[in-house]
């Protein structure tokens, strides 16, 4: 008895999996009927195999039959309580409002990545969004256009607003590979029948910039995915060459990561309260992880259950990616680092004493000599100033285009391959050197100098490890820098942002405020907080906001900057004992119905194993 209870709990988790695989080969949508056909084929196969099916027979039917309907009994209590969280914050408008957007990613379902939750707002608050794919060919995927166009609909972007240009897949196998712009019979793409070429790409962007002259342009960065170097390469070539040729328009540029920061984070959305983007190492080490924005999101997206959430339906609009199983790595907020496109180099004249100095103001960081299809392993460095070794100065020189006050330079160099600049010296209108340690973890080093009336300054790479050694990039700038964005934003003391949040059971709780570009940080002379439930307290002391409320309570807290530009609305909760199991055990069930159906895992792996274990299951019992 025991042994049939053994194998039939076995072969039942099996049946799950399995038919889990099955799903996603072929893109089935899990229905209860399901564990029905397997359930009757492993009769066919126990009634083959054993001569004494009877009770395993039994045991297997009421195991697989009771485990679907306990499942769904524990997560019904939770499924009924729990609700959209409610968009209480009508403070944005400074952070959101009346904006040009421009969002350029590689693929259908990137956009998510960079940018989910905060198209939202951007709407909500009177700006415009225009979204350009660069990646996907209709002759290719064309039902990617669809399911692209779909998601735009539902978070109200226009089609209009969405520029597919319709470069092919260049790492694809299938043997009729396109080889020029291709859009579908309703999708044209931007220009159709031009070459692959990354020449075509750079001059489409370029295009596309200069006609919209967007305030905001978020573009992808440098992820592991050949295609997203492409298209990184591409959007700062394209900036280089705008920014090159119109002195007076500067847009603010932000860059995002879609593995880094949402397809490859952490899965930690079951969580009585919603988490922030994690650090999570790089393929490239470009932007240091505390000077990234922070940008809040649409509250109402968020839900305490990840499948009755909007954000999990808009990732159910990607079928083709199966995107759903990667929204459970969705967080609250969105994260990007900012590249400041004012550098007084644009337009200076470049001398090196040996090597290749030219692309040192082009505004590109990495750069590949192939024209198209890019290595995923090799380095980005064509780009790359590299003195010769028998060069005894290894200097380079910039020549503004007028007299200028120089506050601070950024200095990006080659690290890859522990190739490593340790140490310059800096001359400014022929001065006295000054020597500058620059950082060796691939991040810029920042040097503030304040100079005044900088005709030309000269700089010379004193240490340095590896033969490939060098600068990639170099950027003046005269004033500090600019924020795009202004705002507030509660936190707690994880540094978490909230919404709709569950204190602790305590009923006492500190939060933080994150504050960004004109705001100011957290201090009682600065900020007025409120509440509206007078069973709930807040004060304001020192830099943090220590609240109290009893159990069962609930209350807003709004917290207003005194000039009343910048203000945040959550709503904080102390449930009672009850209610929070009732969400933990639903959230389980939840998280393990989610990783059985719709998680990713080495399922094709996985699946075979089993089927091996079935069979050597079935010769035990028959045995």
């Amino acid at each position: 008895m025991i042994l049939h209870l053994i194998l039939s709990l076995i072969l039942s988790i099996e049946t799950i999996i399995i038919i889990d695989f099955a799903m996603v080969l072929k893109g089935i949508h899990f229905k209860l009927s399901l564990y029905g056909i397997s359930l009757l084929s492993q009769f066919i196969l126990l009634a083959f195999c054993s001569d004494t099916p009877n009770i395993l027979l039994f045991t297997l039917a009421a195991t697989l039959f009771l485990i679907p309907w306990v499942m769904y009994l524990l997560w019904l209590p939770f499924a009924k309580t729990s609700h959209d969280f409610e968009d209480v914050d009508n403070g944005k408008t400074a952070c959101y409002g009346n904006k040009k957007v421009l969002l350029i990613v590689p693929h259908q379902d990137d956009e998510i990545n960079a940018l989910g939750g905060i198209f939202e707002e951007f709407i909500k608050y009177g700006s415009t969004v225009h979204i350009v794919y660069a990646i996907t060919n209709g002759t290719i995927q064309g039902f990617r256009y669809t399911e692209a166009l779909n998601l735009c609909k539902h978070i109200g972007i226009p089609d209009s607003n969405v520029t597919f240009l319709g470069y092919g897949f260049i790492h694809s196998k299938k043997a009729n590979i396109p080889t020029v712009t291709k859009g579908t019979q309703n999708v044209p793409a931007y220009k159709e029948g031009q070459a692959l070429t990354r020449e075509n790409m750079v001059n489409d962007l370029k295009e596309i910039i200069l006609l919209q002259k967007p305030d905001i342009i978020f573009g992808s960065d440098y992820d592991y995915h050949e295609e997203h170097h492409l298209v990184t390469i591409a959007i700062d070539e394209a900036l280089g060459k705008v920014l090159k040729s119109k002195s007076k328009y500067r847009p603010m540029v932000m860059k995002s990561y879609a593995y880094r920061t949402t397809w490859e984070s952490y899965p930690d959305y079951y969580k009585n309260n919603i988490r922030s983007t994690l650090y999570k190492k790089a393929t490239v080490e470009t932007y240091p992880w505390e000077e990234r924005l922070r940008l809040p999101i649409a509250a109402h997206l968020l839900n305490r259950s990840l499948l009755r959430s909007d954000i999990f339906r808009q990732y159910k609009t990607f079928k083709s990616q199966r995107a759903a199983m990667r929204a459970i790595n969705f967080n609250a907020d969105k994260v990007a680092w900012q590249r400041r496109s004012d550098s007084l180099l644009l337009q200076a004249t470049i001398q090196v004493s040996s090597g290749k100095g030219s692309k040192l103001n082009d505004f590109l960081l990495y750069d590949k000599s192939e024209t198209f299809m890019l290595n995923r392993d090799s380095f980005p460095t064509e780009g790359a100033w590299i003195p010769e070794e028998t060069d005894k100065e290894k200097k380079v020189t910039f020549t503004l285009a007028n007299p200028s006050r120089i506050e601070y330079l950024l200095l990006y160099q080659n690290t890859w391959n522990s190739n490593v600049v340790e140490k310059v010296s800096i001359s400014f209108n022929n001065e006295k050197p000054t020597q500058y340690s620059l950082r060796t973890d691939g991040y810029p080093t920042r040097i503030h100098v304040r100079k005044e009336d900088v005709d030309f300054f000269t700089i010379r790479i004193i240490n340095s490890r590896g033969a490939n050694a060098g600068l990639t990039e170099v950027e003046a700038f005269e004033c500090k820098e600019e924020q795009p964005f202004s705002l507030i934003k509660l936190m707690n003391t994880s540094e978490d942002f909230v919404y709709d949040y569950w204190i602790n059971t305590s009923g006492e709780e500190s939060f933080l405020l994150y504050a960004k570009g004109d705001a100011l940080p957290l201090s009682a002379a600065d900020y007025s907080i409120s509440v509206d439930n007078p069973k709930c307290k807040a004060f304001i002391i020192g830099a943090e906001i220590k609240v109290y409320c009893p159990k069962g309570e609930q209350t807003r807290l709004i917290v207003t900057s005194v000039n009343s530009l910048y203000s945040d609305t959550v709503i904080l909760s102390n449930p009672n004992k009850m209610k929070r199991l009732r969400c933990a055990i639903g959230q389980k069930t939840e998280a393990i119905y989610y990783g059985i159906f719709i998680g990713d895992t080495h399922r094709k792996a996985t699946s075979l194993s089993i089927l091996s274990m079935i069979k050597s299951h079935l010769c035990f019992i028959q045995k």
